[in-house]
C-alpha cells in the first residue's frame, strides 16, 4: 500500500463516522418535523450511507480524481447534498407521487455521488503543507 492509499484509508476512517453524524443532526429533525406531512420509506435510510459507499469506492478503486484536498471538498458537497434531497422531497410532497419521487431520489444520490467523485480541484497544498517540505 503506498503513502497515498495508506492517507485515503486513514481520512475514510475519520470521514466515514463524522459523515453518518453529519447526516443525522442535519437530516433527523427535518424528517421528524415533516413526518405527517410526507411519507418516508424505510429503505430511504440507504440515502445516508449508499451514496458514500459508492463515493469511497470509487476513491479506493482510484477513479476518482484529485487529491486529499480534493476529496475533503466533494466529502462536503456530499453531505451537504443528503440533507438538501430530503429538502427537495418535502417540498414534492404530492400524494400520489410519493412513492416515485422516493425512488427516483436514491439512484440520483448515487450518481451525484459518482459524479462527484470525478470532481478534480487544485490543491492548495503539496503533501500536508508548506510547513513540512523541508
Amino acid at each position: 500500500m503506498t503513502h497515498d492509499q495508506k492517507i485515503v484509508v486513514a481520512m475514510f476512517a475519520y470521514l466515514g463516522p463524522v459523515h453518518v453524524l453529519v447526516v443525522i443532526v442535519l437530516t433527523g429533525p427535518l424528517i421528524l418535523w415533516a413526518r405527517k406531512r410526507v411519507r418516508w420509506f424505510a429503505w430511504e435510510l440507504l440515502a445516508g450511507v449508499l451514496p458514500f459507499g459508492l463515493w469511497m469506492s470509487a476513491w479506493l478503486s482510484g477513479v476518482a480524481w484529485g487529491g486529499p484536498g480534493s476529496m475533503l471538498v466533494q466529502w462536503a458537497m456530499l453531505t451537504l447534498l443528503i440533507p438538501t434531497a430530503a429538502m427537495l422531497r418535502l417540498m414534492l410532497r404530492t400524494r400520489p407521487g410519493q412513492p416515485k419521487i422516493a425512488a427516483l431520489m436514491l439512484p440520483a444520490l448515487c450518481a451525484a455521488a459518482l459524479l462527484l467523485s470525478r470532481l478534480s480541484l487544485p490543491e492548495p497544498w503539496n503533501g500536508f503543507g508548506p510547513c513540512c517540505d523541508g
